[in-house]
């Protein structure tokens, strides 16, 4: 059994959710470690295509904003929910380019494109349709750039720790064998799949191969994996079993 390592977060996945709550940990004075099972900038925010829909306006335009986003949902859209949205959204971006994110422009100016149900200008897009390669890549640069983070690539979360109830910490893989235990204060799961679960699909491995993820040495949802995996599942299935013994 390794011995344990200990830090404030653990966060599984370095996408734009994961690096994104990092930063705001880390910003807070909190140590923070993300592992991604890929190299990092490898996940679905570096294939997102979309553009980002933000009321950059003012007031107005984000009262019209909420308004064209209700009406679009034809009565499905949590009201509450999408006013938090559009309200923060500008002050999300503004951090955005704050960090480096290089949105398209026309003259010097952000360009805003009109989509959907929107009945203004205000999608913003980077390089075209490179819109979450562009966010992932300055949400990276700029986590690098905070001695709070460490940024751990190509490690597998085998298990979460669980101590009196409550989750403690996570059981890792690396690439080469080296199974870690790491206690820590939260573990945030920023891995993706959760759209699954409106499909009914809990069980569905979203990308090719895949292995359990535990909590406690119990199953409770499944870790994708890409490309051939045969050799990796077999490597994480026995030290799995070694790590919750």
């Amino acid at each position: 059994m390794p011995e344990f390592e200990e830090t404030d977060f653990v966060i599984v996945g370095a996408g734009i959710a994961g690096l994104r709550a990092a930063i705001g940990l880390a910003g807070d004075g909190a140590r923070v470690l993300v592992v991604t099972k890929e190299a990092l900038g490898e996940s679905n925010t570096n294939y997102a295509q979309g553009g980002i829909a933000v009321a950059m306006s003012g007031e107005e335009d984000v009262a019209l904003h909420l308004e064209d986003t209700v009406n679009a949902g034809d009565g499905l859209v949590n009201r509450e929910a999408a006013r938090v949205l559009v309200e923060e959204g500008p002050q999300r971006v503004e951090e955005l380019l704050r960090w480096g994110t290089d949105f398209d422009r026309e003259g010097g100016q952000l360009m805003l494109t009109r989509e959907g149900a929107h009945s203004r200008n205000r999608i913003l897009h980077a390089h075209g349709d490179a819109t979450g390669a562009e966010i992932g890549r300055s949400l990276l640069r700029h986590a690098r750039s905070m001695p709070k983070i460490t940024l751990t690539e190509w490690t597998t979360t085998l298990d979460l720790l669980v101590e009196g109830g409550e989750v403690a910490g996570a059981v890792l893989l690396s690439r080469e064998g080296e199974v870690r235990q790491v206690r820590s204060r939260a573990v945030l799961l920023a891995s993706g799949g959760a759209g699954l679960r409106v499909l009914g699909l809990e069980g569905a491995v979203p990308v090719e191969g895949g292995l359990p993820l535990m909590v406690g040495g119990k199953i409770i949802g499944a870790i994708g994996l890409s490309g051939d995996t045969s050799e990796h599942d077999g490597q994480c299935a026995r030290a799995g079993a070694e790590a919750v013994q």
